[in-house]
C-alpha cells in the first residue's frame, strides 16, 4: 500500500497505527473497517446501528460507492486464502457526510470529519457496539487510546494483520503549538488534539479510528466509560516518529454538528437490545442511565433518578446530605440527620422565622415571627427555606405549635 506523497506546506494523512499491542477481540467493537476493491484503507467508529464516524480525508481517492463497512471484524485478509472471523457484517453505504468547511484541495487537518449512512442496520453484539459521543462541554484526563490495522515495529511497514492499540498522552496546547508549523494551516486546539509521539502512535497511524479516552463512571468503582474523543486525522512522517504528536479531529467540538447532520436520520430508527433512547432520539447503553454523565446531551439520561451513592466521592457525598430530599436509592443521605435548625424567609421585606425540626421534618417554631397557637402548613413555593445553613428543597413543611 503507498503513502500519500506530501510536501513541507502538507500534512500527512496517517494509515497505521505505530507500536502497541495487539488488542482482545472485543476491546474495541466500535471500531470498523472501511474497504474498498484493492483493501482495508481506513477505520470508522460505530456511533449508532446505522451511523459511522470516519475522517473525511479517507474519502479524497475513494467512490463512497464502492467502499464496504466491516463491523465486528478483527483481523484483517491478507491474502486470497484467508477465512473471515465468523463475526463479520458487511454493509454499504448509502450517504457520505462530509464537513462543508473540509477543503481536501489544500490537505489541512481542518475539519476532517465525516459520516456515513449505512444501507442496513448493524446488528450489536460483543463484537459490535457503538461507543459514545461526548459533548461539546466535555473534558478529559491525559490518558488516551488509540487502536488501528498498524505496524508492530519500527522498521517493519507492513499492515497487521491483527487489531492494535496503543496507550498515549494527550498533550496540553503548549506542547502542540511547538509542532504548529508542521500541521499544515497549523494546531488549533480548538477543533483538534494531539496525541502520543516519543516513538508512540503517529509513525502513518490508521485514519478514521478512534481515539478512545476513559472516564471513571460513578456508578461502580470498577466501572468506566468509552467516549471517542479523537478520530485519527494526520501524523509525522515516520523521520519524525521519536518526537512529533499524531493529530486527531476533536469529536467533542463536533457534537452540535454530528445531531445537526442527523436531525432528520435519528427518528427513523430505534434502538436496540439494552440501549435507551433519548430524546433527541439518540441511543446510549442503558448502563449509561443515571450515572451523572449528560451522554444523551439533552439530558434525559439524568431524569427521574436516584443516585447510587454507596460509590460516591466523600465531596460530593456531604452536597446532598440532610437537605431534606431523599436523594440516594437507599435513603443513605438522609439517615441520621438529627436536629436540624431551619431558617424561613417568605420575602426580604420580613423577619426570618426559626424552626426547629426532627428528621423526620416535623417543626417547632423557635421564634415569635408567626402565630403558632395552632399548627400550621407552609408551602415552600413562595419561601427561601434554608436547613443548616443550605438551601432546603422539600415541597412542605409542617410546624407544629408549642
Amino acid at each position: 500500500m503507498s503513502s500519500d506523497a506530501s510536501t513541507d506546506s502538507e500534512v500527512p494523512f496517517v494509515h497505521k497505527v505505530l507500536g502497541g499491542r495487539l488488542a482482545y477481540r472485543d476491546e474495541f467493537p466500535y471500531q470498523v473497517q472501511l474497504q474498498s476493491p484493492t483493501g482495508h484503507f481506513c477505520s470508522g467508529v460505530i456511533l449508532a446501528t446505522y451511523m459511522i464516524l470516519t475522517a473525511a480525508h479517507c474519502f479524497d481517492r475513494h467512490n463512497y460507492k464502492r467502499v464496504k463497512v466491516v463491523a465486528g471484524q478483527y483481523s484483517l485478509k491478507t491474502a486470497v486464502d484467508d477465512h473471515d472471523d465468523g463475526t463479520e457484517q458487511y454493509r454499504k453505504i448509502e450517504v457520505l457526510i462530509k464537513h462543508s468547511l473540509y477543503d481536501m484541495s489544500t490537505r489541512s487537518v481542518e475539519n476532517d470529519i465525516a459520516l456515513l449512512i449505512l444501507n442496513e442496520e448493524l446488528e450489536f453484539n460483543n463484537v459490535t457496539q457503538s461507543i459514545l459521543v461526548p459533548t461539546s462541554d466535555a473534558s478529559f484526563d491525559s490518558n488516551a487510546i488509540t487502536s488501528g490495522w498498524g505496524v508492530s515495529e519500527e522498521t517493519n511497514f507492513d499492515i497487521s494483520k491483527f487489531l492494535r492499540q496503543v496507550d498515549l498522552t494527550l498533550h496540553n496546547d503548549s506542547v502542540c503549538d511547538e509542532f504548529s508549523d508542521r500541521y499544515g494551516n497549523g494546531f488549533d486546539s480548538e477543533i483538534m488534539l494531539c496525541a502520543g509521539g516519543s516513538g508512540k502512535d503517529s509513525c502513518k497511524g490508521d485514519s478514521g479510528g478512534p481515539l478512545t479516552c476513559i472516564h471513571q463512571s460513578n456508578q461502580s468503582d470498577s466501572s468506566i466509560k468509552k467516549y471517542v474523543c479523537g478520530i485519527t486525522s494526520a501524523g509525522p512522517l515516520c523521520e519524525h516518529r521519536s518526537e512529533m504528536p499524531g493529530i486527531y479531529t476533536k469529536v467533542s467540538y463536533y457534537h452540535d454538528w454530528i445531531m445537526n447532520q442527523t436531525r432528520n436520520i435519528r427518528p427513523q430508527y430505534n434502538c436496540p437490545k439494552n440501549y435507551f433512547q433519548c430524546r433527541n432520539f439518540m441511543c446510549i447503553p442503558e448502563t449509561s442511565i443515571c450515572d451523572e454523565f449528560n451522554d444523551c446531551a439533552d439530558g434525559s439520561d439524568e431524569e427521574n433518578c436516584k443516585r447510587r451513592c454507596s460509590s460516591m466521592e466523600s465531596i460530593k457525598f456531604d452536597s446532598i446530605r440532610c437537605d431534606g430530599v431523599a436523594d440516594c436509592d437507599n435513603g443513605l443521605d438522609e439517615i441520621d440527620c438529627g436536629i436540624r435548625n431551619v431558617t424561613l424567609i417568605a420575602n426580604p421585606e420580613c423577619s426570618p422565622m426559626l424552626v426547629e425540626c426532627d428528621p423526620d421534618f416535623q417543626c417547632k417554631l423557635l421564634s415569635e415571627s408567626l402565630d403558632n397557637d395552632e399548627s400550621s402548613i407552609l408551602s415552600i413555593s413562595n419561601l427561601q427555606i434554608f436547613v443548616d445553613g443550605k438551601e432546603f428543597r422539600n415541597d412542605v413543611l409542617i410546624l407544629l405549635s408549642e
